[in-house]
């Protein structure tokens, strides 16, 4: 047995987690390189990939302001121009609340350095910044600033030298509690336990998130095989890869499902990603580098996690214009995930299994952001809401689309509706499915005269799997109504104090107004 950290690890766990962090982390170009030489010699195509999934909220200036994000990883480089806070006298401000990137640095279960690049580039894509530092100066933005750039961080520091291991935590209560009591509501991890069973890593994720239903975990799901645990916790983000192209999954990519049947990964993101490096040698600078694993992608859903609570909690919905009186400010979880998998778009020709709910994407179908005049897609949200066993919520649903017929794929064209809950822990010794409260998401087109057309309900069978469901109707005439449903098919662990399980519903489409159900032909008929 080898000791570390806070505890002992087999030497084939060991080797788990070296492996995973040294499949996560491939250099694709010999190591780290300046910054600054390096703007033109990058592929235009994972730069223009990013733009297009982020501009919309980057324009309206979500930025991750006002955001802790959470990270544990090998440690991050404070002498990093994306990271470092330099006083005007010369010197490196130390982390907390006057630090302009680092909120807390948490070296209990490591030390306080990154010895091989990983939490580096990680933190990087997530909340990254550059600015002049040294002989490094940088005008504006960087190219290779994070998704958050405007967020602070929150890290625990898990690696030791540059060994290449990490420390696993004993208690991940104390873990994301730590993170949690400092003020992050989204955790970034790039790592993962040394198997794909539902274990204890698996467990105590669920648990913390169950115990606290506004803290969002996002994960890496592995590379090369099956997901990670804990990734393969129910009330996670896990995060697939694609390639820089953004249309094919990357063949290093975990792929599901998991061993009790569930969709994972739930998401997809660029898995080859240039971001912030330790400087070669130590000391201050202004490196980047490019690396390739689902580790690189997991920060960019993190980061996007971020800005999904950003637009909440400064009243975004439902105007699209932040409006302080519309403020959410303390989204749950659940809404954000909700938010995240109702914008991801498909890959044509992919299983669930390798893909979950698509990539990301940040459109019109997760943030409804009124800095497009061409486009007419408006939202509908309900978070907390809860349920209690054998009850149904009922919501009327009317969409007006251009008229014509259009592709399933068209986006601007699909009533979409998500829905999300955090489930309670499953216990180890569970057999089968490990879902414990159990909802249904139904989606039923109305005729003119109020008639249900049972026929294109959809799904065309219940999901007794998963926490988190999506339907996608495509749009063909100028005007439609539908019922949404949300039922609760099994709910024995209901919250006790809201009497139900919580969930989170989230819709989208053109010129969509929702509302509580009142009666078939009153939404039938309803016109705006």
């Amino acid at each position: 047995m080898v000791a570390l950290g806070r505890t002992a690890l087999s030497p084939g766990k060991l080797l788990r987690w070296a492996l995973h962090l040294l499949l996560a982390f491939c250099f694709s170009n010999g190591g780290a390189t300046s910054a600054p030489n390096l703007i033109f010699a990058e592929p235009a195509q994972e730069i223009d990939a990013l733009q297009s999934c982020f501009a919309s909220p980057w324009a309206a200036g979500i930025t991750g302001r006002g955001q802790l994000i959470g990270v544990g990883d090998s440690g991050v480089d404070l002498e990093s121009c994306y990271f470092a806070h330099v006083a005007p006298n010369g010197t490196f401000l130390t982390p907390g609340p006057w630090h302009r990137k680092v909120e807390a640095y948490n070296p209990t279960y490591g030390d306080s350095v990154d010895g091989n690049g990983h939490g580096t580039h990680t933190a990087g894509t997530l909340a990254g910044s550059a600015v002049p530092i040294g002989e490094d100066a940088i005008s504006g933005a960087s190219l290779w600033d994070g998704i958050a750039r405007d967020a602070r961080l929150v890290i625990s520091d898990l690696g030791v030298g540059n060994s290449g291991q990490l420390h696993l935590p004993q208690d991940l209560a104390a873990y994301y509690g730590w993170a949690y009591d400092k003020g992050a509501r989204v955790h970034s991890d790039s790592w993962g336990g040394d198997g794909d069973v539902y274990d204890s890593l698996s467990q105590e994720t669920d648990r913390f998130c169950w115990e606290h239903d506004d803290f969002l975990c996002v994960f890496a799901a592995g590379n090369y095989g099956s997901i990670m645990n804990p990734a393969n916790a129910k009330n996670c983000v896990a995060v697939g890869a694609i390639d820089a192209g953004y249309n094919i999954i990357a063949p290093f990519s975990a792929a599901g499902p998991t061993s009790d049947g569930r969709v994972k990964p739930d998401i997809l993101a660029p898995g080859e990603t240039r971001s912030a490096a330790p400087a070669p040698g130590g000391g201050p600078g202004c490196f980047t580098q490019v690396s390739e694993g689902t580790s690189m992608a997991a920060p960019i859903v993190a980061g996007a996690a971020a800005l999904v609570r950003q637009y909440l909690i400064e009243g975004y919905y439902p105007s699209g214009f932040p409006l302080d009186g519309d403020s959410i400010p303390a989204p749950s979880a659940a809404l954000i995930k909700a938010m995240l998998l109702n914008g991801a778009e498909p890959l044509l020709g992919s299983e669930a299994a390798q893909q979950g709910f698509g990539r990301v994407h940040l459109g019109p179908q997760a943030l409804s952001i009124r800095n497009n005049a061409t486009d007419s897609t408006r939202m509908f949200i309900v978070d907390r809401r809860a349920l209690a066993h054998g009850q149904t919520h009922r919501y009327c649903a009317h969409v007006t689309t251009l008229g014509v017929a259009v592709a399933s794929a068209d986006a601007s064209e699909q009533l979409r509706v998500t829905l999300v809950w955090t489930d309670p822990p499953a216990l180890l010794s569970a057999s089968g499915p490990l879902l414990v409260n159990d909802l249904d998401l139904e989606l039923l087109p109305l005729a003119a005269d109020g008639t249900m057309r049972t026929s294109e309900r959809l799904p065309e069978s219940p999901n007794r799997l998963d926490n988190a469901e999506r339907v996608l109707y495509p749009l063909q005439r100028h005007h439609a109504a539908f019922m949404i449903q949300v039922k609760g098919h099994r709910v024995p662990r209901p919250r006790t104090a809201l009497g139900g399980q919580p969930y989170a519903l989230v819709a989208t489409g053109p010129g969509l107004t929702a509302m509580d159900w009142t009666d078939a032909v009153s939404c039938s008929q309803y016109v705006l």
